[in-house]
């Protein structure tokens, strides 16, 4: 057991989150923005985003922010927070469960390991 004294010690602590990640973590498709390409509206074509795919394992919270009180209760807006040991792009996206999330704020890192916490929501 580590004593903490001071300064949190990351690769420790994130030495943690690797059994938690496998053994909790939720399999998705991170889908990681490559390039894009501008489309010809004169010939109906829009812009084209390219992606390349890979399988991930993640952790999804949700995002207390989200939450909005209303008279009838509590009502819970979509928002989720996905924990990954690697930084996400802005344009990168998930894919969970058969539903796509878009990245909606800039990813931080988690103040006591080297995971990074990325607030998406889902696209519609």
């Amino acid at each position: 057991m580590s004593t903490y004294r001071g300064a949190p010690k990351a690769a420790q602590l994130s030495a943690y989150y690797a059994p938690i990640q496998a053994a909790a973590g939720f399999g998705v498709t991170w889908r990681r923005f490559v390039s894009a390409t501008t489309g010809n509206q004169d010939v109906g074509q829009g812009d084209t985003w390219h992606y390349v795919e890979r399988r991930a394992t993640a952790l999804f919270s949700s995002a207390i922010n989200y939450e909005d009180r209303r008279p009838g209760g509590v009502v819970f807006g979509g928002g989720w927070h996905v924990l990954t040991p690697t930084e996400p792009s802005p344009r990168d996206e998930f894919v969970w469960r058969g539903e796509t999330y878009n990245i909606e704020g800039e990813p931080l890192r988690s103040p006591v390991s080297t995971q990074w916490v990325t607030p998406v929501k889902r696209a519609e």
